[in-house]
């Protein structure tokens, strides 16, 4: 993922907000656009559905990229009724956050 640039941890729409006046296939060896690393770090923690990483997850939804926070967020559905500790952090995501991904992935994290 990291070598070819893949494109798969964006949000379909964040993706093409980021490759808006170029290609996907342009930004996707871009790590200001395409941070590979960072969102396969993310990626695991949301995927580890362990409710111990809800705090690690919550802190996701206060990082400038939105393709972060809305991991952060799915990590947190994911989690149920785990993510809990989290319900103040979603709420502000569901309410304040300028990403519509963001916003619907805290809204089924659910409060």
């Amino acid at each position: 993922m990291r070598r070819t640039g893949d494109l798969g941890l964006l949000p379909e729409r964040e993706m093409l907000r980021r490759a808006e006046g170029s290609t996907p296939y342009e930004i996707a060896p871009d790590p200001g656009k395409n941070p590979v690393g960072a969102l396969l770090e993310a990626a695991r923690r949301a995927n580890a559905r362990d409710p111990a990483g809800a705090a690690a997850l919550a802190g996701l939804l206060e990082e400038s990229d939105p393709a972060l926070r809305w991991w952060g967020a799915v990590g947190l559905a994911a989690l149920g009724r785990g993510a809990a500790p989290a319900a103040g952090a979603l709420r502000r995501a569901i309410r304040e956050d300028e990403s519509w991904d963001v916003r619907l992935a805290a809204a089924e994290a659910g409060t």
